[in-house]
């Protein structure tokens, strides 16, 4: 207490107990409890340092509404960075949310509210992405048509050797054309002198 004077004391109560009031103290302790719970994941401990640093913001804005002298209640905050300057051991963060909090009471009403909601509703939207992601496997559906086909075996023999006869393969070709619409034809026939076939070409179309 000695640090101060009374009137930056009763702006340290006043910023105080808008935090009690408000019950800010539940807000840290969910922070905390996700930080326990999702200890590994950074976006966590983001979200708490931001989720702080607005509820100090409040507590500054209401508190000041309160407070006769908007620039005593600086020289408290800044005297406060001071003395934190001389201790052994320094929160870098308490010292850089303390000049934050002093940059804000001199930011516009509008611009301050502006920045409150940026910074509460980002790390919000960051944290429901990152801790309650579901992951999503994309299936395709395949329709599998099964389709049975019922093939008759067909086994169609037919014999041609060097003593075949021109009469004999008309006969096959009439059969073919018959029975299975198809073209059978016999072309580059060679005999000899004897009459034996010695070479054929056979076409099916």
């Amino acid at each position: 207490p000695d640090l101060y004077t009374t009137e930056e004391l009763d702006g340290i109560l006043l910023h105080e107990k808008v935090h009690s009031r408000e019950k800010h103290s539940f807000d840290v302790l969910i922070a905390n409890l996700f930080c326990v719970l999702f200890w590994f994941n950074p976006f966590v401990w983001l979200y708490k340092k931001v989720i702080i640093q607005n509820l100090e913001f409040i507590a500054d804005q209401k508190a000041i509404q309160c407070y006769s002298d908007k620039t005593d209640y600086q020289k408290a905050l800044l005297r406060v960075v001071t003395h934190q300057s001389y201790l052994s051991v320094t929160n870098h963060f308490n010292q850089s949310l303390i000049k934050k909090r002093i940059v804000m009471l001199n930011t516009s009403q509008s611009k301050k509210q502006n920045s409150i909601k940026y910074f509460f509703v980002v790390p919000v939207l960051i944290c429901f992405i990152f801790l309650f992601q579901v992951r999503v496997i994309a299936q395709e559906k395949f329709t599998v048509q099964s389709i049975n086909h019922s093939l008759d075996e067909i086994i169609v023999r037919m014999e041609i050797n060097k003593h075949t006869t021109d009469e004999e393969m008309n006969k096959e070709k009439d059969i073919f054309k018959k029975e299975f619409d198809a073209d059978l034809k016999f072309s580059k026939v060679k005999r000899n002198p004897k009459g034996e076939i010695t070479s054929i070409k056979v076409y099916l179309k």
